[in-house]
């Protein structure tokens, strides 16, 4: 067996694993006890996690993107049926992070920061709102990378 495909389905299931994996945590963990914090604390906790998880992320995401696309020239599988549907959710995972980690995930941190300023009270209901969009997003975009790991699976099983 040639050693080149093998390293490169490694590097791909290990992208797929702290990116999906990460999603668990921020929903399951993060986002939870965050919930319970002050707005203060909960800038405090999620704003450099959020940072950080989006880097690491988006380097997961390159790294699935490109060892995604080897795959597809070693395994030689067709463009058709299931690995058509995930790569059709792939897409929609990128377009999904897009809208949370460049435009969503920022408003809300700075309405954190400003509904924690001097007289910044009024601004929760909007903070409310903000975290709720963000946190649908959020699910809806872990819903799908789970969808895909499984489709990873089946395919990787030869039910394509």
């Amino acid at each position: 067996m040639d050693l080149l495909p093998l390293v490169n389905l490694t590097v791909h299931l290990l992208a797929a694993f702290v990116w999906v994996g990460g999603m668990l945590f921020m929903s399951l963990v993060l986002a939870p006890v965050g919930r319970g914090l002050s707005a203060e604390a909960r800038r405090a906790v999620l704003s450099p996690v959020g940072r950080r998880f989006r880097t690491v992320g988006w380097i997961c995401i390159g790294l699935l993107l490109l060892t995604g696309g080897l795959n597809l020239y070693f395994l030689r599988l067709p463009l058709e049926g299931l690995l058509l549907v995930k790569l059709s959710l792939v897409l929609c995972m990128l377009i999904l992070s897009v809208l949370h980690d460049f435009f969503l995930g920022p408003r809300m941190v700075r309405l954190l920061e400003q509904a924690t300023a001097p007289g910044g009270e009024a601004l929760r209901p909007a903070l409310t709102r903000a975290g709720m969009q963000v946190g649908l997003l959020a699910r809806l975009n872990l819903l799908l990378g789970v969808s895909v790991v499984f489709l990873g699976m089946l395919i990787g099983r030869g039910y394509w």
